[in-house]
């Protein structure tokens, strides 16, 4: 539901269709420009690359067919991968603090209102910062987003049937 909460709020700021499909094309534009820079200040902080590796780095992960066609399209993948890199690059800082993991984990809390996937967004925030044993950060990263996700863990897991016939379904 976050996707077309944000379509609707620049429907409002030009309600012309269907010229306003342009200020939905530029906001996805956005999003992911925003997700490629945010990627690119992770890989500097995270990793000792020089600048061309980066470069190239970003370019192979954001200037792709597949990705671009996505962006050239209604969807909210450009939305979520923003709300995804965000959170993966505040979880992943050297010492996350409290405040960091509240931060991570509402961004991964979004991601779940972006896509239902972002259900394994907010379980990686939360297990990484818990595995690399910043325990407080990882608690606070857990109370916004399980908020959030419930509704859809409520939703989406008793709806589920087996993944294979050789599997049982996840609610035995």
């Amino acid at each position: 539901p976050l996707y077309p909460l944000w379509l609707s709020l620049l429907w409002r700021l030009w309600p012309q269709f269907p010229a306003n499909v342009a200020l939905f094309a530029l906001g996805d534009a956005a999003f992911l420009g925003l997700a490629a820079w945010i990627t690119a200040r992770h890989l500097y902080r995270r990793l000792p690359l020089p600048t061309p590796v980066v470069l190239l780095a970003l370019a192979a992960g954001f200037v792709n067919f597949p990705l671009l066609t996505l962006v050239s399209i209604r969807m909210s993948e450009p939305l979520f991968l923003l709300l995804l890199t965000g959170a993966v690059a505040v979880a992943d800082r050297a010492k996350p603090g409290v405040r960091d993991g509240v931060l991570a984990g509402a961004l991964a809390g979004l991601a779940t209102e972006a896509k239902t996937v972002g259900l394994c967004v907010l379980a990686g925030v939360v297990l990484s910062l818990w595995l690399r044993r910043h325990r407080r950060p990882a608690l606070a990263a857990a109370a916004p987003g399980a908020p959030v996700a419930e509704p859809r863990l409520v939703v989406v897991l008793p709806a589920a049937g087996p993944v294979h016939r050789r599997l049982p379904p996840y609610t035995t």
